[in-house]
């Protein structure tokens, strides 16, 4: 009875600190926003950071005639390599427009990546931010992008994002088994990715567009 009471003890207290305690692995996020005014200064703001065993974040901004942010993150380690790059340009005249990428892979055979891209135009001023995040953890992989705007006295803003997601598995048997979720890219008559044979590739791809 004793035993027993001790083994649902360390269960309880088991689930509860993987409740508690974050899932490590590599993590990658960056955004990017840039403002641009027909009478008056502009702004560039950047951020950049990563979780991993080894990686770097940086970010570069500049104002003026032409206002530029740009951040970069990769962050690796034993749960794989995730990468994002965010950029956002907004000149003096004429629109502004953003981008961003986020890609990782795990070393489970999770693959998942996201772009987005915001487009402001007219007005006497106009914003453009975008941003993402990706990350591969004992739990999976995932990646997400942020795209929006703003103008001031008129004008429009355009923004989408779309993001996929695939898993590569080992199969039994020469013969390849191709599952497709979604929409698939064909190169040659055939889905995207190798097929050598050996393995299962599983695609999700997730569309979301956005006007004002």
């Amino acid at each position: 009875m004793k035993r027993t009471i001790r083994k649902s003890g360390l269960c309880g207290m088991t689930l509860m600190l993987a409740g508690v305690l974050p899932a490590l692995g590599s993590d990658a996020e960056t955004t990017a926003r840039a403002t641009g005014s027909r009478f008056g200064p502009g702004t560039a703001t950047a951020t950049a950071r990563y979780e991993g065993d080894l990686g770097f974040a940086r970010t570069d901004t500049r104002s003026g005639s032409v206002n530029i942010a740009r951040g970069v993150a990769v962050g690796l380690d034993e749960d794989g390599l995730s990468f994002s790059f965010s950029t956002a340009i907004a000149p003096r005249l004429g629109p502004a427009f953003g981008t961003t990428f986020n890609m990782t892979l795990g070393s489970n055979g999770e693959v998942a990546s996201s772009v987005g891209t915001g487009l402001a135009a007219g007005g006497l001023a106009r914003t453009v931010n975008v941003g993402g995040s990706a990350a591969s953890t004992r739990f999976g992989a995932t990646s997400t992008a942020r795209a929006g705007g703003s103008t001031v006295g008129g004008g429009v803003v355009k923004a989408s994002t779309t993001s996929d997601h695939y898993r590569v598995l080992p199969t039994i048997g020469h013969a390849a088994r191709i599952e497709v979720r979604g929409p698939a890219v064909a190169v040659g008559g055939r889905v995207a990715g190798r097929d050598d044979g050996s393995t299962r590739y599983v695609r999700t791809v997730h569309r979301v567009v956005r006007s004002r």
